[in-house]
């Protein structure tokens, strides 16, 4: 099989109201998601030895970025690793199969035109296993093998907690969720409260954050998501701005700072250093005091990044159907806001996309290498929700 990865489309920032409605937390809480990024692979032991899961069948194409790399050619049988990203193109699909370490049997399965991120930690001794969805979809059937293994679906505004079941997860272009449970039950959490989702009941989350039921045919349950799909992204494209106009703001907000702390960060001596000992094969000491001031340096870097795209990628991996769709025709010529038109938005997105995905990456394989050194890496997540004070 043959592996593609092409950038996606980002969008602007219009505030901090907005991000409470679409992503369902208060800046207060920049932090805590930020630090929720890197915990899975902090706590999973660095053991690069557990694989999560390993791919099961691929329809298309399929990308597998780990530590910022792509991997080349990802097929059949391959393993997949806490911190890894996975993306399907808009004609893909692709199945990972658990592995019993995760404590579940089974399978996911990732939609056309998704982006999600795994992370695996470890909680009272029992595997917590998370798929942080960006954009599109991701469905499961698995059963719990012993123990009190967890699976999430997280999606920034709410997760979707798995013990044994068959479920499905969506976000669509309009900022709006949908999560159907087909077998077992799912647990709910969002907006600081937790509620169980049934077999054979769906529930649609708006951009507001604010859940609704929807009804189910028992027969149909499992077209459900892809008919909901269908008529979301006819919704988007017969009425795009609004949704467009939200994003935009939020890539706005961003995107330039991200270029520029990217930039720095790549220059750093320090990064440049740790990125030749890593292709030279060599152990860090992690207790060495070198090391300790080396990680105490450049923290503050991946920190302002770990905040930034914390907000950011979820809208980066996004935009890319959303640009796709408004770059021609009638909604090309209208504004989104005030002195910004969407052909406008649409140069400078195409234009600023390579260094931006380039830029997410880096932070990525900069953070691996700070988890390297880091064999508790405690001090990282604490300066990380204290705001970068040591």
């Amino acid at each position: 099989m043959s592996a593609t990865f092409s950038w996606v489309p980002r969008a602007p920032l219009l505030g901090l109201a907005c991000i409470v409605a679409i992503f369902g937390f208060p800046p207060a809480l920049f932090a805590q998601s930020a630090a929720d990024l890197v915990a899975g692979a902090m706590n999973d032991g660095r053991s690069a030895t557990k694989p999560l899961g390993s791919i099961d069948y691929i329809r298309g194409n399929l990308a597998l970025v780990r530590n910022g790399e792509a991997q080349a050619d990802p097929g059949p049988g391959d393993p997949v690793y806490s911190g890894d990203l996975l993306r399907t193109d808009r004609s893909s699909t692709a199945s990972i199969a658990m592995d019993p370490s995760s404590g579940f049997s089974g399978s996911f399965i990732i939609s056309p035109g998704s982006v999600l991120y795994l992370d695996r930690a470890m909680a009272q001794d029992q595997p917590k296993t998370k798929l942080n969805l960006m954009a599109g979809s991701v469905s499961a059937k698995i059963s719990k093998i012993a123990g009190s293994p967890g699976l999430d679906v997280a999606t920034g505004s709410s997760d979707f907690g798995v013990r044994g079941t068959e479920f499905q997860v969506a976000l669509s272009l309009n900022a709006t969720l949908l999560a159907l449970c087909i077998e077992g039950k799912v647990a709910v959490k969002g907006g600081g409260s937790v509620s169980a989702l049934p077999a054979g009941q769906a529930v649609r989350q708006d951009s507001d954050g604010v859940f609704s039921s929807i009804g189910v045919d028992p027969s149909s349950i499992r077209d459900l998501r892809d008919r909901w799909m269908e008529g979301e992204g006819a919704a988007f494209r017969n009425a795009p701005l609004k949704a467009l106009s939200i994003f935009e703001g939020i890539y706005s907000e961003h995107d330039k700072a991200i270029i520029d702390e990217s930039r720095k960060l790549a220059l750093d001596p320090i990064f440049r250093k740790w990125l030749q000992q890593h292709r030279l094969g060599v152990v860090p000491d992690a207790m060495n005091p070198q090391v300790l001031r080396e990680k105490k340096d450049i923290a503050p870097k991946l920190i302002s990044l770990a905040k930034r795209l914390a907000i950011f990628e979820r809208v980066y991996w996004r935009l890319g159907a959303m640009v796709d769709i408004v770059r021609n025709g009638d909604f090309s010529r209208r504004e989104i806001r005030k002195g910004l038109l969407v052909s406008q938005f649409v140069a400078i997105y195409d234009k600023e996309g390579p260094e931006l995905e380039k830029a997410i990456f880096l932070y990525r394989a900069a953070l691996g290498l700070y988890l390297e050194r880091s064999p508790d890496s405690e001090d990282f997540v604490t300066t990380l929700l204290t705001g970068g004070s040591e």
